[in-house]
């Protein structure tokens, strides 16, 4: 299996925005050949211990079957 992990940070951060990428992520690479797991979401602002990385308005998580 190969896990591919992508943040982004906008320049433009609207609520909008971020929930614009995240519909455009899930239509376009969701149903892929080969994935075995989807998710794709905003930043969870209440999560603000000094551990989280909070340096992204939505992240990207896909893990594949196979590295191809």
């Amino acid at each position: 299996m190969h896990l591919h992990n992508v943040y982004f940070s906008l320049k433009n951060p609207s609520p909008d925005t971020i929930q614009t990428l995240i519909d455009e992520c899930t239509q376009y690479l969701s149903g892929q050949a080969g994935i075995v797991s989807f998710a794709c979401g905003r930043l969870e602002a209440e999560l603000t211990r000094e551990v989280n990385d909070t340096d992204f308005d939505v992240s990207l998580h896909i893990l594949f079957d196979t590295r191809e």
